[in-house]
């Protein structure tokens, strides 16, 4: 039977692995959703809206590295 402390090791590996992935996809949804609302709403929006993208995309290339 595995320890809670081995469970949870397990699960921060698994988080480790995913994370880029999960994050990557979030910043490239956030990039297009505002390219796209670019054409049909307010420029302020989108351009904050990039911001943001290249925000979560950053974040995951220094936290998790070039992986």
């Amino acid at each position: 039977m595995t320890s809670r402390y081995e469970r949870f090791r397990r699960l921060m590996e698994a988080w480790r692995r995913l994370a880029p992935i999960l994050l990557d996809t979030a910043g490239i949804i956030l990039l297009s959703g505002f390219t796209m609302a670019w054409t049909m709403t307010s420029w302020s929006i989108s351009v904050g809206g990039w911001i943001l993208g290249l925000g979560v995309l950053a974040l995951n290339r220094v936290h998790f590295g070039d992986s």
